[in-house]
């Protein structure tokens, strides 16, 4: 097999999805259950959004104009944490809720609000290719790693 390395300018993002600081997010129209809109994402080579600042949320709350699914969800001891396990860092919380249902969708305000993961809002959010350089000087190199079968005669 052959290995095809593809090194991609960290701004640049493919035809449908929008750059924002180190990010490419796609606005997905679709009214998709929790774990089926997961699905979407991670098919094109992504995630649900992982939201890390105010900023980032204003740009998906001004992109998105409705209710869209964000990868936040409830874990076992009762805390929400990323779709890639870490840490809520941020936090929008919609005020007077009590966080009981396990996953999480970002309203037409930008507040977040628990529900149920059968809910199926209008939108969801898929982010691809974090880079993070706000921490270090050091050239943030976004590359992604193709196997192309080769057959031996």
């Amino acid at each position: 097999f052959l290995v095809l390395i593809e090194f991609t300018d960290p701004e640049t993002c493919e035809q449908g999805w929008e750059y924002f600081d180190g990010s490419c997010y796609k606005i997905a129209s679709e009214s998709l259950t929790f774990a089926s809109a997961r699905n979407s994402c991670v098919s094109q080579g992504a995630d649900l959004v992982k939201i890390s600042s105010e900023e980032e949320n204003t740009f998906l709350t001004e992109k998105a104009l409705d209710k869209a699914w964000i990868g936040l969800k409830k874990a076992q001891d009762d805390s929400f944490y990323w779709q890639d396990g870490s840490a809520v860092s941020y936090k929008k919380w919609k005020d007077g809720l009590s966080r009981s249902n396990p996953c999480v969708v970002m309203d037409v305000n930008g507040t977040w609000r628990d529900s149920l993961c059968s809910f199926t809002p209008n939108k969801y959010i898929c982010e691809q290719g974090k880079c993070q350089r706000k921490k270090s000087n050091l050239l943030c190199m976004c590359f992604s790693l193709r196997y192309i079968a080769t057959s031996s005669t």
